[in-house]
């Protein structure tokens, strides 16, 4: 029988052994049974009255749009497209289930077992490849396991479950192109549907699949330019299934912007020119946009969640204790940020022979680091902090948005070394499994909540990039040794691969996302650059 590993089902009822972790099994049969592997392996299944546990069950359906697939409508309906698109989907990717009416009001339901939305999607979209032909699940399956064959050299030889779950992230969230990203893109996560582009998470997504297809990254990249608007702008997410602009560009905010970091990892691995004249004027206009409607009078730079007039998160970190208050506050993060911006704006454009160019943005990189230096700096604290320059003092919460002025190199030696000691003190950050978004010494540390506690992956990897920049060769091996542990031990308990993690418990247990209990989003690649966070350990 041919295999597939998949992801268990999410459910709060289920109670999970080690083997429902590692792997699901999926056969079709003629397109109208699917057999999954039942591996709870405690009595009954709570969904199927007299099915007894695994190693095998088999959920036959009295027609293809009964069953498992009348779930799949249940779940995936909401306020985000119509039953009549899952309808039609549905359809296309199982030609012989065109008269089925995957929506009626009394379906037989023999079978209602709670897969979690992203494989329900993927087995509805035919995990995202010919979106719009009838797909032979077969062939997909197959097509999974030559996935698999090109997994990331950097741990091939740890290959397990844990390894090929997360890789397998990626086979489920490429979509093919569309008007605007004309190569293909990476969707944040299967919940999320129809598909979403958040180019926060985007530029980790590449950096990851780039170990697998490094010409896909770079296509990915250059159709982030399209994105653009008019005024320079990136706005924070792209979706690609609405119809009008308003509805697919969510202009209300920007997002951080690392995305020249990672055009420059792919252009120093590939030495592709073109991609660099192809992304460096859009650029150009992205970094007018920053200085035209987000720097401050002293050169600095404030996000949008620091004032009431920008609706949404563009930094990034929805809801941190920081952003508590509002002002002309000069955020650290954004800050760094830009600063490595001009920095790879100055390396393109000697690149491309843009001589003005470049000494224009390499000296707005030096002036830019001078005043991180001079107003972000507490050298009482030894750390660096956002300024509020309204009430001209610090905002004195120490976060790990801190890591900005170590990937930027703004920090000079003694800086960077007096940031590692906070980095590395069990006291604030040096937890269990580092880095927490906020350190253990501040009063909201405890709520466990989004970017309030919890251990983000995708910070993990740019605190790795900014301690390499000084050096800390020794405590980079260390974050991802842990960051690994991190995700493995709860991957081990849960079956999940996570948005973010619990900085103590690998259970997870009492982490919260914006004020609700459900806790991260699952199966998210967006904010999980795990494997390039494990080549970069490698050199």
């Amino acid at each position: 029988m041919n295999q597939y590993y998949l992801f268990p089902c999410e459910r709060s009822s289920d109670k999970l052994s080690e083997n429902s972790m590692t792997r699901w099994r999926i056969r079709i049969r003629d397109n109208d049974a699917i057999i999954v592997s039942y591996l709870d392996g405690v009595g009954d299944h709570p969904d199927i009255p007299g099915c007894r546990p695994g190693p095998e069950i088999v959920l036959e359906t009295a027609g293809i749009g009964a069953g498992p697939f009348r779930w799949l409508g249940d779940s995936l309906t909401g306020k985000y497209f119509q039953a009549a698109a899952v309808n039609d989907r549905f359809q296309a990717v199982f030609p012989r289930a065109a008269q089925a009416k995957v929506f009626e009001a009394n379906p037989p339901s023999l079978c209602r077992i709670r897969i979690d939305k992203g494989m329900l999607t993927m087995l509805a979209e035919g995990m995202g490849e010919e979106p719009e032909a009838a797909i032979n699940m077969q062939s997909v399956i197959e097509k999974g396991e030559e996935f698999l064959k090109d997994c990331p050299l950097c741990w091939a030889k740890e290959r397990d479950a844990f390894w090929e779950a997360s890789w397998l992230l990626y086979r489920i969230h490429k979509f093919p192109p569309d008007a605007v990203y004309t190569g293909g893109y990476l969707s944040i996560a299967r919940s999320f549907y129809p598909p979403v582009v958040g180019h926060w998470d985007l530029t980790h997504a590449c950096l990851d699949y780039s170990l697998k297809d490094i010409s896909f990254a770079s296509r990915v990249m250059q159709g982030l330019v399209n994105t653009f608007q008019n005024d320079g702008m990136m706005p924070s997410v792209y979706r690609p299934c609405w119809k009008t602009a308003e509805e697919k560009f969510q202009r209300c905010c920007s997002s951080p912007c690392v995305h020249t970091w990672t055009v420059r990892y792919i252009y120093d691995k590939t030495k592709d020119l073109s991609l660099v004249e192809n992304v460096y004027k859009a650029f150009k206009r992205n970094l007018a946009w920053w200085e035209t409607n987000r720097m401050l009078k002293n050169g600095l730079f404030r996000y949008g969640d620091f004032s009431l007039n920008v609706k949404g998160y563009e930094s990034g970190y929805d809801k941190g204790s920081r952003f508590e208050r509002r002002g002309n506050i000069a955020a650290v993060d954004l800050c760094g940020q830009i600063a490595g911006f001009y920095n790879d704006m100055s390396y393109f454009a000697g690149l491309l022979g843009e001589k003005y160019d470049q000494r224009l943005f390499a000296g707005k990189y030096q002036e830019l680091c001078r005043n991180m230096r001079d107003f972000l700096w507490d050298e009482q604290d030894g750390f660096f902090y956002d300024y509020d320059l309204d009430r001209k003092e610090f905002v004195r919460i120490k976060t790990i948005a801190v890591i900005w002025a170590l990937y930027a190199r703004a920090a000079t030696e003694a800086q960077a070394q007096k940031v590692h000691d906070h980095l590395a003190n069990p006291a604030e950050f040096w937890t269990k499994y580092p880095f927490p978004s906020e350190a253990r010494s501040e009063p909201n540390y405890a709520k466990m909540d989004t970017w309030q506690g919890p251990v983000w992956m995708s910070q993990n990897f740019w605190a790795a990039v900014g301690l390499t920049n000084y050096g800390y060769t020794d405590t980079v091996r260390e974050i991802i040794h842990r960051s690994i542990q991190m995700a493995r031990a709860h991957f081990k308990l849960t079956g999940m691969l996570c948005e973010f993690y619990h900085p103590e418990r690998a259970d997870g247990a009492g982490l919260m996302r914006k004020g609700r209990t459900t806790g991260p989003f699952r199966y998210y690649v967006g904010h999980f650059p795990i494997h390039i966070l494990h080549a970069l350990g490698q050199g």
